[in-house]
C-alpha cells in the first residue's frame, strides 16, 4: 500500500514507484528533522556551548538556545556534540581529506561518493548519531 501523491504532468515519473520513493524520502526527511531537532542538548548559555575547532557558537534567531556553525562551511552542529572522523575520500588516486563536519564524498564524486574510504569509523558514528547520516 503506498499513498497516492499524483504527478501526472510530470510523465513516467507518475509511476507507482516513484510515488513509493517520494513518500519515503519525504518520511525521511521529517524523521530526520525531528531527531535532530530532539536528540540534540538544548543550551541556553553560550559559555555551555563547546564547538569543534572551526565552529563558533550562534545564538538561534528569535529564540534563546545557541549551536554550532562551521566558520569555513557554515554546517551547522549541536553544541557539546562527538567530533566526527575526518572524511577520506579518494579523486584521480589521491586521498582527500574533507572539512570537519563532511560526512559523505559526494563534494568530490556524485557518482559514487556515498561512502568516505573510513567508513567503518563513520559506521560507528553514525550509529551514535544517526541524525547526521544518509541513508541508502
Amino acid at each position: 500500500m503506498y499513498l497516492d501523491i499524483s504527478f501526472r504532468s510530470i510523465g513516467a515519473r507518475g509511476s507507482p514507484h516513484f510515488k513509493v520513493s517520494t513518500m519515503k524520502l519525504i518520511l525521511l526527511c521529517i524523521f530526520v528533522t525531528i531527531l535532530a531537532a530532539t536528540s540534540s542538548e538544548e543550551v541556553k548559555n553560550e559559555k555551555d556551548c563547546k564547538c569543534w575547532e572551526d565552529f563558533k557558537p550562534e545564538k538561534v534567531e528569535n529564540g534563546d538556545t545557541y549551536y554550532c556553525r562551521g566558520q569555513k562551511n557554515h554546517r551547522i552542529f549541536g553544541c557539546n556534540e562527538d567530533r566526527p572522523p575526518i572524511c577520506q575520500c579518494e579523486k584521480d588516486g589521491k586521498t582527500i581529506s574533507l572539512d570537519l563536519g563532511e560526512t559523505d564524498c559526494l563534494s568530490v564524486d556524485l557518482q559514487n561518493g556515498r561512502w568516505c574510504k573510513n567508513r567503518k569509523e563513520f559506521e560507528e558514528y553514525f550509529k551514535k548519531h544517526p541524525e547526521h547520516a544518509i541513508y541508502d
